[in-house]
């Protein structure tokens, strides 16, 4: 038999159903206010959608276009002796260029159109990067140079070519002949390059770049001595050597001269013909 209390409680509606009902009237109160909610729900979902879809359709366009121009920089250039046909009588024209100036002017005009036509993707960036080492090969040193700064400005630090991109520009600022720029870039590929190693051998050649024999030999031998195990400490190594002061004295601006050769033994000297006695009528 119930009690009174199990009674009370069987009487007592269930929470359970008093919510739904109560969130039902709310529905029926605010079915304008949820429409609309939901309208605007499924359009910002949509334009999310469409916005992906917009910037994935503009980096596979990029990365086609980049792909186009990084494969001139692998076609060959003529080397018969009339530049008219390559090596391989089948190849077609496209497949080759008649002239190093001519692969030069191609690649740099598909590099900057990517640039130009996919600004703001990961494409026109790395294009910027391969631009800037198309003109460091071609001995345009303030060209590569900013192109390299451009480069390291478009991309976060962690990006894989960054210190690629640090070493490129220290090279570039040092065959333009600023020597303390290029310090001051080397040495950033210990912070920003994560490569001390590389940083402190550029340091040492520099010195060496600069004349400062004793002082480029004693960086050499203390890069390899703080980083024997990188493969970079064998070059360092052998740097050092060569820097070496030569075995005679330091006090001497030319080597001390070689002995004379000593002279030949009269006894191994040939005989002297004695002389023709005149000839003459005797009286």
């Amino acid at each position: 038999m119930a009690t009174r209390k199990e009674i009370k409680d069987l009487r007592k509606p269930d929470e359970f159903l008093v919510l739904t009902a109560r969130a039902g009237e709310w529905l029926k109160a605010n079915v304008k206010l949820v429409a609309g909610a939901g309208v605007a729900v499924i359009l910002i979902i949509a334009l999310v959608t469409a916005i992906r879809a917009s910037q994935q359709a503009k980096e596979e366009a990029g990365d086609n276009a980049l792909a186009t121009a990084l494969d001139l920089l692998q076609r060959p250039v003529v080397e018969s002796k009339d530049d008219k046909a390559p090596k391989d009588p089948k190849a077609e024209a496209k497949d080759y260029f008649p002239s190093d100036e001519a692969k030069r002017a191609a690649v740099f005009d598909a590099l900057e159109k990517v640039r130009k036509e996919h600004a703001g993707s990961a494409a026109a960036a790395t294009a910027t990067f391969k631009l800037a080492q198309a003109k460091g090969d071609a001995k345009d040193a303030a060209g590569a140079a900013a192109l390299y700064e451009e480069y390291l400005k478009l991309v976060p630090a962690g990006s894989p070519l960054v210190p690629f991109a640090i070493e490129g520009l220290g090279y570039a600022q040092e065959g333009a002949g600023k020597l303390d720029d290029a310090a001051k870039t080397f040495d950033r590929l210990g912070a920003e390059g994560g490569d001390p190693a590389l940083a402190a051998f550029h340091h040492a050649r520099l010195l060496a770049v600069q004349g400062k024999r004793a002082e480029a030999k004693k960086a050499f031998e203390q890069v390899a001595t703080d980083y024997a195990k990188e493969p970079i400490a064998g070059e360092a190594w052998t740097r050092a050597e060569l820097l070496a002061p030569p075995p005679y004295a330091a006090s001497q601006s030319t080597p001390p001269p070689a002995p004379a050769e000593p002279a030949e033994p009269a006894a191994a000297q040939k005989p002297a013909k004695p002389a023709k006695k005149p000839v003459g009528k005797h009286k």
